[in-house]
């Protein structure tokens, strides 16, 4: 996006030092302007991050490109939403459980937090990509992830793609609808969503990284931690 001639704006809710934030922090020292706000003893909340991305779209500049970095799911899930936003009962006596519903409750909390961001650039011509870099098992008894076995849940992960200029968005969809996608592709998929390039070659490649780079596995020859129902 610098390359495009944009202003690039990073805004994360995680700290930019430790075992699994100064790689991702040298990416966003990249930016025109990078943020971290699990630096500042921010309350832990990603709707923290609304401010700053306002602040941001107030500033000079008619391109601009966010990366916007939440905390999102990971447990303990109740710790990611505050005690007043709670979608759903906390558990017990719930039929689904204490962890189920807290990690629901976080999920939920991230709905509305895209959805606080999305209205921000309403009246702006928008490219708008959600996407998470795991999964978790959610179950009473184990939860998280970066398990060995691994298991499917770890590896599906929800992509979400919205564009006020859908062309090239009906293309991909056509090629990808109902079909799994191997998110190693990501970064192949963004040129091609803002145009940098004219073509994009779909990544189908079942192999996926257990818990170590070394550690390469057939994500269909896993399986479920529970059956889904449904």
């Amino acid at each position: 996006m610098n390359d495009c001639g944009y202003d690039t704006y990073w805004i994360s809710n995680q700290g930019r030092k430790g075992k699994w934030n100064t790689l991702v922090s040298a990416v966003a020292g990249d930016a025109t302007d990078a943020r971290h706000m699990g630096d500042v003893g921010s309350s832990g909340y990603d709707e923290v991050l609304l401010d700053e991305v306002e602040k941001m779209l107030k500033l000079s500049g008619d391109r601009k490109a966010f990366v916007i970095h939440i905390n999102g799911s990971h447990f303990d899930y109740k710790s990611k939403y505050p005690k007043t936003f709670l979608a759903l009962p906390k558990g017990p006596p719930t039929s689904r459980g204490s962890i189920a519903t807290s990690y629901s409750n976080s999920i939920l909390y991230t709905d509305w937090f895209l959805s606080e961001v999305f209205a921000m650039f309403k009246k702006e011509r928008l490219l708008f990509v959600y996407t998470a870099d795991h999964g978790e098992v959610v179950t009473e008894a184990v939860y998280g992830h970066s398990m060995s076995p691994g298991y499917k849940d770890e590896y599906d992960i929800p992509l979400v793609i919205w564009s006020s200029k859908t062309t090239r968005l009906e293309k991909l969809h056509t090629e990808i609808e109902s079909k799994l996608i191997n998110g190693a592709m990501f970064y192949e998929l963004l040129r091609y969503v803002v145009g940098m390039d004219s073509e994009i070659t779909i990544n189908y490649d079942t192999s996926v990284i257990e818990v170590a780079p070394s550690s390469v596995v057939d994500y269909n020859e896993l399986e479920y931690f529970e059956k889904p129902t449904n």
